[in-house]
């Protein structure tokens, strides 16, 4: 399918042995158009559509199969053959497109754009295919409260918008560019687009982050605790200026700027043995090694009666689980019970803290010097929008 994404020059690769990294854009010129997988329904066998128009269905080669008046509801089932409101479709993957400006409605969420859907051998997969700025839309407020200050919420719809441009030059997928969770960044399609979502995006349109000329991972997460981590540290990339960790000092009234949790001894083995990290023996400590300026660590050590294990921080923070174990910058002090997990921050903390966005734009900081606060050195280019 025909990308939208022009790329006006690209990333030299090294030789090497290993392969290479998908190229990164040095200028995007025109809007592109967002591949979005509705997780909910990867591997289901049927899904049930609502339209708010009425709907073609289209070939990959664009050609007609069919059409749906508007206020009729179908049922997709994967088949085979994939079947599409009781039309067979002699390909395992059509178009669905709404006419007009009309929507789609799966689940009870609707999304704008057009829904792609492949029949796999394990299920459906959904994808919504849509602009850049619609899809913007419908993250912006999944993502920040709509009620916070427009200039931290500029703040997000750039950083969401480079995000999502990085991921469609270098994440390598081919039939989708971002997931719709947390895995990319969270997108509701028209849950939350609304007129204040749309002022946003409309003021910050085209608008995205750059350093050395390359298009920036703008990664963002809730609250940082009062300084932000280096993606090289939490996550492996390379190390790079924007991403190295900033002093914040603008998140305290979140409440999760300090935080504590208590987990018994045995929750804590039971769930790491699930996860693929068994400790034997009683858990007698477990500490972030080598924590750095935000006080994430790239490990967590778990040492027992029998010996210790190291675990990759982020690994052992999904195994207890991301809504109670805040952040990987903790300290763990053995309680009667188990241990009690005194932390700071929510998320991973690298690059903008939102909490910390919303509380410098309070203070009357500007969207473009929030963005330079977190990503540093960053510079700022614009794409065009239409034909």
């Amino acid at each position: 399918m025909r990308r939208s994404l022009l790329l006006a020059a690209l990333a030299l690769a090294a030789c090497s042995t290993d392969p290479a990294p998908a190229p990164t854009p040095l200028v995007v010129e025109r809007e592109p158009r967002v591949r979005v997988l509705l997780s909910k329904y990867t591997g289901v066998r049927e899904a049930a559509i609502d339209l708010g128009s009425s709907l073609r269905i289209e070939a990959p080669d664009g050609s007609p199969l069919g059409t749906v008046p508007a206020g009729k509801g179908i049922v997709v089932a994967a088949g085979p053959p994939l079947q599409v409101g009781g039309i067979t479709c002699p390909h395992p993957t059509v178009r669905l497109v709404p006419e007009a400006d009309g929507s789609i409605g799966l689940g009870g969420t609707t999304y704008r754009g057009a829904v792609v859907v492949r029949a796999r051998p394990e299920g459906l997969d959904l994808v919504d295919e849509l602009p850049m700025e619609d899809y913007l839309a419908g993250v912006l407020g999944m993502e920040m409260p709509l009620d916070w200050s427009d200039e931290a919420l500029s703040a997000q719809a750039i950083a969401a918008r480079t995000y999502a441009l990085h991921e469609i030059a270098t994440s390598g997928r081919t039939d989708f560019d971002v997931h719709d969770t947390v895995q990319s960044q969270v997108y509701g399609g028209m849950k939350k687009d609304d007129a204040t979502a749309r002022r946003v995006i409309e003021a910050t349109r085209g608008v995205y982050m750059v350093h050395g000329g390359k298009v920036l991972k703008a990664y963002f997460s809730s609250t940082c605790g009062g300084h932000t981590e280096s993606a090289a540290l939490v996550f492996g990339d390379e190390p790079t200026p924007p991403l190295a960790g900033s002093d914040c000092g603008a998140c305290t009234a979140s409440k999760y700027w300090r935080w504590s949790a208590d987990f018994d001894g045995w929750f804590i083995a039971a769930k790491l043995s699930e996860a693929g990290h068994p400790t034997r023996g009683d858990i007698e400590a477990i500490e972030v090694v080598e924590p750095g300026p935000g006080g994430h660590g790239t490990d967590v050590r778990v040492r027992s009666s029998a010996g210790e294990t190291t675990i990759q921080a982020n690994a052992f923070r999904a195994a207890l689980g991301y809504s109670t174990l805040r952040s990987t910058a903790f300290t763990a002090t053995r309680t009667a019970a188990g241990f009690r997990f005194e932390g700071r921050g929510w998320g991973h903390g690298v690059g903008l803290c939102q909490n910390g966005a919303e509380g410098l734009a309070r203070r009357g900081v500007k969207a473009r010097e929030i963005l330079l606060v977190y990503y540093p050195g960053v510079e700022f280019q614009q794409y065009r929008s239409g034909p």
